[in-house]
């Protein structure tokens, strides 16, 4: 479970959990994550501009979004400059994400100062078990009035041996909103892509290497910014972990891990 950070039941975990299966997110309907949270009980999303979305939790969103801690894998996509989170820029589709755990509470005791009002947890599928497997998903359509909407993913994994690994690439172009109204917005764009590489040492020993890379376009227009302009933002994120395992009783495992 997200909330104590260790294997545990969502009915006894020490906080409000959600966790959204493979099976919730097929049958949401729902194209991108903060239309998925959108339908979360507890969690709000605001979309201020195509593409820019102000996720919270319990009301608490003001005009930031720094009060809750997003991890994809372990790995925190929170900015280190003033802990926001740029939905728009998480290189994941709906159909590569294995679960979804939502965490509504204080737990800034396990993940820091940024989750005060709660944790959302992301799970991609593993690896494939066979040599090799990929997949793939092509989304088309249009609005009312014609202006097209397009997404793409794919997805190429395996294990051989000891060694698994997974790369995985998002495409999205979204002109539902541009130039509305007679203004001139936009369109959403974006692209991008994760990869994860694990090795298993012994049985209780793994190292593992996550990346995520992805860049988007989309308007600088929200409640802070009257006019409409292109805004283009590019997000890196790479983290190596070494989990060990059955260590003596007053340890159920250790991790050491490092985000660049």
């Amino acid at each position: 479970s997200a909330a104590p950070r260790t294997e545990e039941s969502a009915l006894t975990a020490p906080a409000t959990v959600t966790v959204l299966a493979q099976e919730d997110i097929q049958n949401s309907g729902s194209t991108t994550l903060p239309d998925l949270l959108r339908q979360v009980p507890g969690v709000q999303v605001l979309e201020l501009a195509p593409g820019d979305y102000l996720v919270s939790l319990r009301g608490t969103g003001g005009v930031t979004g720094n009060n809750i801690v997003v991890l994809l894998d372990g790995m925190p996509l929170n900015s280190r400059v003033d802990g926001n989170v740029d939905w728009a820029a998480i290189a994941v589709d709906l159909t590569q994400i294995d679960r979804i755990e939502i965490v509504r509470g204080p737990v800034s005791t396990i993940y820091g100062p940024d989750a005060y009002t709660g944790v959302i947890s992301i799970t991609t599928k593993a690896p494939s078990a066979d040599h090799f497997a990929a997949s793939g998903t092509v989304g088309a359509g249009v609005d009312v009035t014609g202006k097209p909407l397009g997404n793409a993913a794919v997805s190429i994994s395996g294990t051989r041996g000891k060694l698994s690994g997974r790369v995985s690439a998002v495409g999205r172009y979204d002109s539902t909103f541009a130039s509305t109204s007679g203004a001139d917005q936009p369109s959403w764009a974006r692209g991008g892509g994760t990869a994860h590489l694990q090795y298993d040492v012994t049985k209780d020993v793994t190292l593992s290497l996550d990346a995520m890379a992805g860049f988007d376009r989309r308007s600088s227009l929200d409640h802070l910014v009257l006019e409409s302009l292109p805004q283009d933002t590019t997000t890196a994120l790479v983290q190596s972990r070494l989990v060990v395992r059955d260590l003596p009783s007053v340890l159920d495992s250790l991790e050491i891990w490092e985000r660049i």
